[in-house]
């Protein structure tokens, strides 16, 4: 996908309706996005990583939710920086899976991809989750602001 420069600013003023409106059109045309750290496959971008955005456990905070929709536009440039570290874990635990109509749990083995990439004054993290062998999806994106104590670390 092809990125256009989002004026952040502008985001930031909208109302948390106008920025949920925006943030999920600007998802739907992602698509998919090629990420060479990852054996040179694609990424997709689908309702799970969108959800999961939105809620957790439980809905999000407004605030919470709408900063994660402001680092959107990062999320592509992260995938595809060289300098991004990446951190691999694997769990194993039951999933739920729709069966002709009848939801089971699957043992089932699930892989992520943490891409952290730091700023003068963010960590900002990007996760890739696959379920089995199945495709690889954008699962979640956050941040947090670096701390003193944080940009010494990230200096070394």
């Amino acid at each position: 996908m092809k990125n256009k420069k989002t004026n952040t600013y502008n985001l930031n003023k909208m109302g948390y309706e106008a920025c949920k409106k925006w943030a999920k059109d600007f998802y739907k045309k992602i698509g998919t996005i090629f990420c060479p750290a990852l054996d040179n496959q694609y990424i997709s971008f689908n309702n799970t990583g969108f959800t999961h955005i939105i809620r957790k456990m439980s809905v999000r905070s407004r605030n919470e939710q709408k900063r994660r929709f402001l680092l959107l536009p990062k999320i592509e440039s992260i995938l595809k920086n060289p300098q991004a570290v990446i951190v691999y874990r694997k769990e194993e635990k039951k999933v739920e899976v729709k069966k002709k109509y009848i939801k089971i749990l699957k043992e089932s083995v699930i892989h992520y991809w943490t891409f952290v990439y730091f700023t003068d004054s963010k960590r900002i993290k990007v996760v890739i989750r696959q379920i089995n062998n199945g495709a690889k999806h954008f699962y979640s994106v956050m941040d947090k602001k670096l701390d003193k104590a944080d940009k010494q670390k990230t200096r070394l």
